[in-house]
């Protein structure tokens, strides 16, 4: 009996060296989280490689209001350039007492020369690492990078928070590394990225640098060909099926000024093959409701209501055909209308149209029908301080 447990104890303790414990631990102390990252191109051709980190002393304290205000800033930017993405990231890592750490990125920024040049090199460098997060938000920086990282918003402690909501707002159409590499890795579809720019406050003699959305980068295969704005905007919530809500001025009899709210609708898109192009026809169907009668129209009137339907219903056409008109212009399939050709025609797709789909685009003409019903005018049909008539 006395053997069994001398050898009991004894396998116990050899069992005992065989676990490995924590000998490969990394302590918190001895990583520096990036928040986010900036890649921009250099004139010498080299890439720039810039990462944004919280500065644990300034960390504690203020928990109130954003970053600014507490008269020294969170967070610490630092770049390096080199031949590639990962050499410059190895150069910047060399002057860091901690281990970068990217598994909290949740912003990714790149330089406008950047995306002119090509982006799918980001994307080699990003999936390689494990710890990288496919959800993080990419951005296109309206000039360079670098200096996006650098600006500091009153609202929040780091200018990554404060891009990563602004792209997340509803109203925006974000763009994860995740969507970008598979719209890049598609024939059909090409990619469409949040521009974010930096701009002075108002209305205040301090001035801050916030930064803000500016309009969205479009991209043929990994190149932006060109920005969409305007009415473009407005239009390809239609085209691509995802409705987002949006605000529009309308003018009624030329001199008088409404703003509406699209907060709900639904579209559909369907191809038609013709002799030698494709024709979509385009159906929305919207709800809106009215934010604001600068003019004093009265919206208690059922004629007032549907001229201001018709006046919608116009604005939501001219908007599709401008967003068509900026994919065929830009060259770019940023709404996604060869995918509905594949869905629709998938042999000929195969065959013909998926190495041509550039040229067949070019040829694409569309026809939009809309329909629109303003549900709400507010809790009064009038302005509350409009002088009443002289009795």
């Amino acid at each position: 009996m006395r053997n069994k447990r001398v050898l009991l104890v004894a396998i116990t303790l050899l069992l005992a060296l065989t676990q490995t414990g924590c000998w490969d631990r990394t302590e918190v102390n001895d990583i520096a989280i990036v928040l986010a990252t900036a890649y921009d191109l250099e004139e010498d051709g080299k890439f720039r490689v810039s990462v944004q980190l919280p500065l644990p002393g300034q960390l504690g304290g203020n928990t109130g209001g954003g970053g600014g205000t507490s008269g020294s800033t969170s967070f610490y930017v630092d770049s390096e350039t080199g031949v590639s993405i990962r050499d410059a990231s190895e150069r910047l890592q060399q002057r860091m007492p901690r281990q970068l750490f990217y598994a909290h990125r949740r912003v990714m920024v790149i330089g406008q020369e950047f995306a002119r040049a090509g982006i799918r090199p980001v994307f080699d460098a990003a999936a390689r690492i494990p710890e990288n997060r496919l959800t993080a938000s990419i951005v296109i920086a309206g000039g360079k990078g670098y200096e996006l990282l650098n600006r500091q918003p009153r609202f929040e402690r780091f200018s990554s928070e404060g891009i990563r909501e602004i792209v997340n707002a509803e109203s925006v159409f974000n763009a994860t590394i995740k969507d970008v590499a598979q719209n890049l890795s598609l024939t059909g579809i090409d990619a469409l990225i949040p521009i974010v720019v930096s701009h002075a406050s108002e209305g205040t003699e301090q001035k801050n640098k916030e930064v803000q959305f500016g309009n969205y980068a479009a991209f043929h295969d990994d190149k932006m060909t060109g920005t969409l704005k305007g009415e473009g905007i407005e239009g390809i919530r239609w085209l691509k099926e995802r409705i987002k809500p949006y605000s529009v001025t309308l003018y009624m009899d030329g001199d008088k000024t409404v703003l509406v709210n699209v907060y709900k609708g639904n579209s559909s898109v369907k191809p038609v093959r013709r002799k030698d192009h494709f024709h979509y026809q385009v159906k929305v169907n919207a709800t809106a409701y009215v934010l604001e009668n600068l003019d004093g129209i009265d919206l208690s009137s059922p004629d007032s209501i549907q001229t201001l339907n018709r006046a919608m219903e116009a604005r939501i056409r001219e908007s599709v055909l401008a967003a068509a008109k900026d994919m065929q212009r830009m060259n770019s399939d940023f709404c996604g209308l060869g995918l509905v050709i594949a869905r629709k025609y998938p042999q000929e797709w195969r065959n013909t149209y998926h190495k041509q789909w550039g040229d067949e685009l070019q040829k694409a003409t569309f026809d939009v029908q809309a329909k629109v019903n303003i549900s709400r005018i507010g809790l009064t049909s009038e302005n509350l301080a409009k002088k009443g008539e002289k009795e």
